[in-house]
């Protein structure tokens, strides 16, 4: 059903810093949506319990409040179907039937979407700002608790803003807050952001700015609000580069990273414990895995770390057997106490990893290769489907109801959809 769009325009005066900000004139509100081969075994040593190496407390704490023309009461305006002519980053499916999509648009920008009628269908319930889109950013780093919320904020490869926002739905997409401007206090080379979004109310953001030179300097925020984006408090933090963030309440949060500097190799990656709110965290080196046949490591890197619960963890380490990263080796870490120890799992050569659980979940790499672990990463499966063209993201709501992304240069996203724990997979013409 097409609808016609309707911008609203919410003028926002920037301050200026040192001539280095960012100017983010104007921010747009977005359109309104209505309402079995054989195994490959890891080997799993014993538990090594990693060594604490730093306990780091943050800089400085202040608590941001909203600029003036925050509003915590939505304003509405009229969805729009969104073009043939997208190519989707990622997938979050909330359950069987409804979700959200990042997707970048052929001509720029970058676009969400939702459906609700399990992948059918899409509409777009946010279009990335044209002011954004001027500075350099290309897309978002969005965090979905549950059908109805939604969490966005600005990235891209050549955006390094001085000051960020994020946009907040609590509808499905019918309405939408802008946060304040969040500063980043950044002048560099490389911006990241990571963003988890517990419920409607409570986020968590973390800014980091990098600067290249003769050294790698990072300067870096972690943001929380626990009323829906209407008031931040922020910290300050002094830790090596951070690769993924992920909190599963108010208090406990781990960061993945890794070691920087003249280290001897093997360099072990690591991992940022907190049980504060961020207040202060503690550095853990992680156990280094067995040294391969053909070269000794010399250094690996944390990623994709996810907390299950209290006690169950995992992350993904990538370990590289030269300076330039030429030759990789992955690997699955996973932790039953808090992180406090680590059993390590051998990967099939992918690159990123997606677990629905401390049990079953998903790898795959470059090459459309996709295998699936139901012990925890113990052993890992392939999966005898061909999909075409490089895969690009997998959901799962539940065991059985799962969606992947397929991207190629010519056609663009395939989308598909599994309803038996990815046995078989149907084709959606989600495009059409």
């Amino acid at each position: 059903m097409k609808k016609i769009p309707v911008l609203i325009i919410i003028s926002i005066m920037v301050i200026q810093c040192c001539g280095l900000r960012h100017s983010i004139d104007k921010l747009l509100t977005p359109p309104q949506a209505e309402d079995e081969p054989g195994n490959i075994t890891s080997t799993a040593p014993e538990k090594a319990s990693p060594t604490p190496t730093a306990s780091h407390t943050p800089h400085s704490t202040d608590t941001l409040t909203p600029t003036p023309d925050f509003s915590p009461t939505p304003t509405t305006t009229k969805a729009i179907p969104h073009p043939a002519t997208l190519t989707i980053t990622d997938v979050v499916m909330i359950d069987p039937q409804s979700g959200w999509a990042l997707a970048l648009m052929a001509h720029g920008g970058s676009q969400l979407l939702r459906t609700e009628d399990g992948g059918e269908t899409w509409q777009t319930v946010f279009e990335l700002p044209e002011n954004l889109a001027a500075a350099g950013a290309t897309s978002f780093v969005g965090s979905f608790p549950n059908s109805r919320t939604a969490w966005l904020t600005p990235h891209g490869e050549d955006f390094v803003p001085t000051d960020t926002v994020v946009f907040i739905t609590s509808d499905g997409g019918a309405s939408w807050r802008t946060s304040q401007l969040l500063p980043t206090y950044g002048a560099g080379d490389q911006f990241n952001v990571f963003l988890k979004g517990l419920d409607h109310q409570q986020a968590w953001l973390l800014t980091q700015v990098t600067v290249l030179g003769t050294g790698v300097n990072h300067s870096q925020r972690l943001f929380h609000t626990v009323d829906g984006g209407q008031y931040w408090e922020e910290t300050v933090l002094i830790l090596n580069g951070i690769n993924g963030m992920d909190f599963l309440n108010e208090d406990f949060g781990i960061l993945a990273s890794e070691l920087e500097g003249p280290y001897e190799a093997p360099v072990p990656a690591i991992t940022y414990l907190t049980h504060d709110g961020g207040q202060s965290w503690e550095e853990f080196n992680l156990p280094n895995p067995a040294v391969p046949s053909t070269a000794p490591f010399f250094h690996c890197r944390a990623q994709f770390p996810e907390l299950f619960d209290s006690l169950n963890a995992g992350l993904m380490v990538t370990c590289y057997e030269d300076w330039s990263e030429s030759v990789s080796n992955p690997f699955y870490y996973s932790s039953d106490n808090g992180g406090a120890a680590w059993l390590i799992h051998e990967l099939p050569g992918t690159q990123t990893i997606w677990m629905f659980d401390q049990n079953s979940g998903w790898t795959y790499g470059p090459l459309a290769d996709l295998y699936q672990s139901r012990d925890g990463g113990s052993n890992w499966e392939p999966v005898a489907f061909v999909f075409p063209g490089e895969i690009q993201s997998i959901s799962f709501s539940d065991e059985e109801h799962g969606w992947l992304v397929a991207n190629t240069v010519i056609n663009g996203s395939s989308l598909y959809r599994t309803v038996d724990g990815g046995g078989t997979w149907e084709a959606l013409a989600w495009n059409d």
